[in-house]
């Protein structure tokens, strides 16, 4: 452990003090025993080993240690390290002396595992470094032990697996784009000609208002029968296209909403009103229980009629001849919220378990028999659900196979800050008129003589 001691001649040129620490058989010498007990052994160990002293004096005890310095043989004290080299933390930092993991660990920091980037003239190095102060029985700072790894090749693989992964994300990221872009594009496309279906369709649809108000007289029994199976096909076609439209400006961000004051409980009497002769054509009891005798709401109208209609629609298709559907108002607190729940009970063929959540997606149907006797596309359930998640609300479907199903929708009780008009929905002949129209459409799959 001689080599720990500096040479006579390099003492003679020390401060008086150090010469008398080293002459007194030092401590940094005892300490350095005491830590490294064979040298023979520590030159052995593959990670860079050095010590600092109180004085800034450096030690190599193995010859890994040298790898990590320019020109190792010329550097005596910690200062050196600078000669030729700079230092970096792991964020692009350039560190000084004070911020060295060594001069740190001098101040008497423990350092664990803290990577460092050294930039040589001759070349570039990662490494990690595990620092620890050592004190004497009287707790002064003797010196300081620096454990250095190398760990370049560990850094330059995932430097290399960073820039692949980058670039697998940039790939992915302008596939995504191509993907987006080209469902925006079929989006218009499928817009665009949705749009030309319902021309002639409002085309026939006047056509045959024009028919049965100037050519009443005319009108025979059997044509009568033709142009109510040519309205109701036009009703039906207009509400395919009306959810195709609704979708796809749902999806592109430009389903609109216009929210207006209205007495729901009032509302949701006159919509099952207005759906009582398609009930009665089947045979089919429509029940309504309300808790509530008047609630008024800040809500789109329009949008609500349609949720309304469309579980109606569902459960009288669904139901056989002389059941029972059933729907229930009332005020509920769901997550500490006030909420509105308007429950549509039927009687029906019930939902197998594995099918209830294929309803709600685009085109989901419930395959079988009854449900193939019912027509449609699938796309009314998935319009509603977006449309009562636009309203923060939740739809919730509770069914058992051939004892009927249970859809419930919560919409929130609140007042929004800006509305633009108001509705009181009592006897308006423009809003029944437009309720009857709405009915009309929705109940297009369910013929009505």
């Amino acid at each position: 452990m001689n080599d720990f001691i500096a040479t006579s001649k390099e003492n003679e040129k020390m401060p008086n003090q150090i010469n008398k620490i080293i002459r007194d058989k030092t401590q940094v010498n005892q300490y350095m025993r005491k830590y490294f007990k064979e040298l023979s052994v520590v030159k052995c160990i593959s990670d860079g080993l050095v010590v600092i002293d109180k004085f800034h004096r450096l030690y190599f005890l193995n010859e890994s240690g040298k790898e990590f310095y320019f020109k190792p043989d010329s550097i005596k004290f910690y200062e050196d390290v600078f000669y030729g080299t700079s230092y970096y933390d792991m964020e692009g930092s350039q560190l000084n002396l004070e911020t060295l993991p060594g001069a740190r660990a001098l101040s008497g920091e423990t350092i664990a595992n803290e990577s460092i980037k050294i930039v040589r003239p001759d070349k570039t190095l990662y490494c990690s470094i595990n620092g620890n102060p050592v004190y004497d029985e009287n707790n002064v700072l003797i010196f300081a032990v620096l454990c250095i790894r190398d760990t370049t090749e560990n850094m330059l693989n995932y430097m290399k697996i960073e820039q692949q992964r980058e670039r697998l994300l940039k790939v992915e990221q302008e596939k995504n784009e191509a993907l987006e872009s080209s469902m925006k594009l079929k989006d218009d496309f499928l817009y665009l000609i949705t749009h030309e279906f319902r021309t002639p369709i409002s085309v026939i649809n006047s056509a045959l208002q024009a028919i049965e108000l100037l050519c009443s007289k005319e009108i025979t029994t059997n044509i009568s029968k033709y142009l109510k199976t040519i309205r109701q096909n036009t009703f039906r076609q207009l509400r395919l296209v009306d959810n195709l439209l609704d979708n796809i400006r749902y999806g592109s961000g430009n389903f609109k909403f216009h929210f207006t004051r209205f007495d729901i409980v009032y509302a949701t009497l006159e919509i099952i009103r207005s759906v009582e002769p398609y009930s009665k054509q089947k045979e089919i009891q429509l029940d309504f229980n309300s808790e509530l005798i008047e609630k008024f709401v800040i809500m789109d109208e329009e949008k609500y009629e349609r949720i309304l209609l469309n579980l109606l629609s569902n459960a009288l298709k669904f139901t056989p001849s002389g059941k029972r559907v059933t729907i229930m108002l009332t005020a509920d607190t769901v997550t500490d919220s006030k909420m509105l729940c308007v429950s549509v009970k039927d009687e029906g063929i019930g939902i197998p378990k594995e099918m209830q959540q294929k309803i709600f997606e685009r085109f989901g149907q419930v395959d079988g028999v009854l449900s193939r006797k019912n027509e449609g596309t699938g796309i009314g359930l998935h319009l509603v659900k977006q449309i009562v998640h636009s309203l923060s609300g939740d739809i919730k479907l509770e069914s058992q196979e051939g004892e009927g199903s249970t859809f419930s929708i919560y919409l929130p009780i609140g007042l929004r800050e800006s509305i633009k008009e108001t509705s009181v929905l009592k006897e308006d002949e423009n809003e029944n008129c437009r309720i009857e129209r709405a009915v009309s459409i929705e109940f297009s799959d369910i013929y009505y003589n």
